[in-house]
């Protein structure tokens, strides 16, 4: 990718990347629209149900009813929404995360699959399908919230790269069709290409939830630069390659690109705390510092960090 005398970046038709499910194997992107390949939002998303320590299992979440013993009503909803190509089995709800939330408390926790939508190899295609994915999460959220089984101030979103995009099209929904926002989205390295360039409304923005925090771990390649949250944690300077990727699985990023699950998934129990930059121009100056005055707890279970950008160095962590 590269960007034009405009300023506007470009990509090339075709380009090679890890596959970011499982990095031993090569894929082919191409980034022009596939005409002939288009998703009906309803009967190409689906919904698990993850509880500690089993499988998740499939639950309709449309026809969902209170009395369903499955789910506890009125504890906080968690939604995690994979990437491109990606399932319901590579979401940011990792089985170690699944694991952390039921440890802190009762709660729903749920797999948004659109694997039908992600798994377009002509990426635009698919970036077409998650605006659409998001509009009808964002129906079926309302209708648990309508039926007395969830409440706003207990939803939280929690998307990987494409899927970081998918859960600001959910909140931009939610807002604009039922006037509430989710009360947390976590974007984990939101995809880049295809969204770098565009406005607010066809994007993750900060405006998309009550509050939105964003980590960065491979903002030159597939994530997103920018901050566009109430809080961004770039984590270890939030470019590739980031410390597990060697050059062989990191080829177009994939490793840096996933280790944001890593490190939001794997990690949370490890109470890492992200130091606050003065500006975004500081931090890509290399002028942010670890004030612990300035200090946040990264995770699920702490509490909101202040507005600004933050810099988190996880080899303080773990190696």
């Amino acid at each position: 990718m590269r960007r034009n005398r405009r300023g506007n970046i470009t990509y090339p038709t075709v380009m090679k990347i890890k596959d970011l499910n499982n990095l031993n194997n090569t894929i082919t992107v191409h980034m022009e629209t596939n005409p002939g390949r288009t998703i009906t939002p309803d009967s190409a998303t689906s919904y698990y149900l993850a509880k500690k320590g089993q499988a998740p299992v499939k639950i309709d979440l449309v026809n969902l009813q209170p009395s369903n013993g499955d789910i506890t009503p009125n504890e906080t909803w968690y939604f995690g929404v994979h990437g491109w190509t990606g399932s319901y089995k590579f979401t940011p709800l990792v089985p170690e995360l699944v694991t952390e939330i039921h440890n802190h408390g009762p709660a729903n926790v749920i797999l948004v699959d659109w694997e039908d939508g992600a798994s377009n190899l002509y990426y635009p295609t698919a970036v077409q399908s998650a605006k659409l994915v998001g509009s009808k999460v964002a129906d079926v959220i309302n209708n648990l919230v309508k039926a007395g089984i969830a409440q706003p101030n207990k939803v939280h979103l929690i998307g990987f790269s494409l899927g970081g995009h998918v859960v600001g099209f959910i909140g931009k929904s939610l807002y604009s069709k039922y006037n509430w926002k989710p009360k947390k989205i976590t974007s984990i390295d939101p995809a880049g290409p295809m969204y770098d360039d565009n406005p607010s409304d066809d994007r993750l923005d900060s405006k998309d939830g009550e509050y939105v925090e964003v980590f960065h771990t491979c903002g030159d390649q597939l994530g997103f630069w920018k901050p566009v949250g109430h809080v961004d944690i770039y984590v270890n300077r939030g470019l590739s390659s980031q410390p597990p990727c060697g050059l062989l699985d990191d080829v177009g990023g994939s490793c840096s690109h996933q280790f944001g699950k890593t490190v939001y998934g794997k990690y949370t129990h490890l109470q890492m705390k992200a130091y606050k930059c003065k500006s975004f121009h500081d931090f890509t100056k290399g002028r942010c510092g670890d004030d612990i005055n300035q200090a946040c707890e990264v995770g699920f279970k702490y509490s909101q960090c202040s507005e600004g950008v933050y810099h988190l160095n996880t080899e303080l962590y773990f190696k």
